[in-house]
């Protein structure tokens, strides 16, 4: 049975820690949201209060597995068909389906795939090449926070041959013995394939941003490690529900790694939520462009460096292409700051 869960573009950001009945009700709640939009676009679909009415089934009798990672994208929402899924949208025969692609609105992506006219373009892509989205690709499209030109991540069979096209595209293929049925991956194995076939700490930030989403459990994320190599298992301790994004997860792993006490999302009086705090007096603030760009919250943030400097504490706010471009002179100038013990003493303004 398949969750009738969140738009594939982005789920909106949410505060939940894996809370069973959080999950059910944000879920449903965006499901509802873009069900209206969607249900405008499908041909010969069932009707709209069929649709919700099995939703609110599903969701019921799926409250176990949508926080324990055994959470699926519906066809629906990316837009992506096999020849039995098509019962979905109201096609049932050949004689409906010929007048759907005669009337433009599905199209022929490969053999017994179809796809509707605003279908997910990365999911059309990879059911072009015989192939499945997940890993990367797949967590994004549950909402994950993922790092900006990722590429598009397939996942292919051993048998397999590297398709032409996508050396021309910025695409990452991973191999497996056997493909799914379904277009894209359960949450639970793009997850897994994530830790699989990329670094520790790419896992590690895959794994806090589902946390903090309320997609999985602190505990299950702690095991999906531990199942890993020792390097990565090492890394299960450090793992908390309270990293808004990738950005601060990474910088953050960053301080854990060098033993230091580090702390995010801390609310200080007279300043008000910071990023990160590093020992005592050290606050790191993650800048993002989508988030930091308006002029208002431009002046705000400047605002609260002024006052965290009055209160003793030093700031250092980092953008997003100091923490994923440059990462590595970024790290060199965090350590610098970490070997002057500025993290571990408050330093007061004298007033004149």
């Amino acid at each position: 049975m398949r969750i009738q869960c969140n738009d594939v573009n982005r789920m909106e950001q949410q505060d939940g820690h894996g809370d069973a009945s959080w999950c059910v009700f944000a879920n449903f709640r965006i499901y509802i949201h873009r069900i209206a939009i969607y249900h405008q676009l499908l041909p010969t679909c069932v009707p709209l209060a069929r649709l919700i009415d099995r939703t609110k089934e599903n969701l019921a009798n799926n409250t176990k597995n949508l926080c324990n990672g055994g959470m699926y994208l519906d066809s629906q929402f990316l837009g992506v068909f096999n020849r039995s899924a098509l019962a979905q949208i109201g096609i049932i025969n050949d004689r409906q389906l010929k007048k759907s692609i005669s009337a433009g609105e599905l199209n022929r992506i490969a053999r017994n795939w179809f796809a509707l006219k605003n279908a997910n373009p990365r999911v059309v892509a990879a059911i072009h090449i015989g192939a499945r989205v997940g890993c990367l690709t797949g967590c994004s499209l549950f909402g994950i926070w993922v790092p900006r030109n990722t590429g598009i991540h397939y996942v292919l069979p051993v048998s397999r041959s590297r398709p032409a096209v996508t050396y021309r595209d910025n695409a990452c293929l991973h191999r497996v013995r056997r493909l799914i049925q379904d277009p894209i991956y359960s949450l639970d194995e793009c997850i897994k394939q994530v830790l699989q076939f990329h670094d520790r700490e790419t896992g590690f930030i895959i794994l806090e941003s589902a946390i903090n989403q309320g997609l999985i459990s602190l505990e299950n994320s702690r095991r999906y490690l531990e199942s890993q190599t020792q390097k990565k298992a090492a890394l299960s301790k450090y793992l908390c529900a309270t990293s808004e994004s990738g950005s601060e997860s990474r910088v953050r792993l960053f301080f854990l790694l060098k033993r230091t006490h580090v702390q995010s999302q801390v609310q200080i009086d007279g300043i008000g939520r910071v990023d990160i705090l590093v020992g005592r007096s050290l606050i790191i603030e993650c800048d993002s462009a989508a988030y930091h760009s308006e002029y208002k919250r431009y002046i705000y943030d400047r605002q609260r460096d002024l006052a965290a400097l009055s209160l003793g504490y030093k700031v250092i706010r980092l953008s997003y292409e100091q923490i994923w471009s440059s990462w590595e002179h970024t790290q060199g100038i965090l350590s610098k700051a970490l070997q002057a013990r500025i993290h571990r003493k408050f330093t007061y303004i004298r007033r004149a």
